[in-house]
């Protein structure tokens, strides 16, 4: 997921992406709730189903070689 160029610059710096998140919606413990993809797309999918969906793209060249 493209992050938010003020987000990715402070974990371009080392920070934790859950640390920063936090910050900047001024929220605590978003790491341990719906995570940043949560906050980023007001809980229109949950972190598991963002996972499974992304999983199963990158799996589709290797399970259709002739076509990709």
């Amino acid at each position: 997921m493209l992050l938010p160029k003020a987000i990715a610059r402070e974990v371009y710096k080392g920070r934790e992406l859950g640390a920063v998140v936090d910050e900047l919606t001024g929220r605590e413990g978003i790491k341990q709730k719906e995570g940043a993809l949560g906050v980023l797309t007001n809980n229109i999918t949950s972190r598991e189903e963002y996972l499974r969906i992304a999983t199963a793209c990158a799996l589709a060249p290797f399970m259709h070689k002739k076509l990709y």
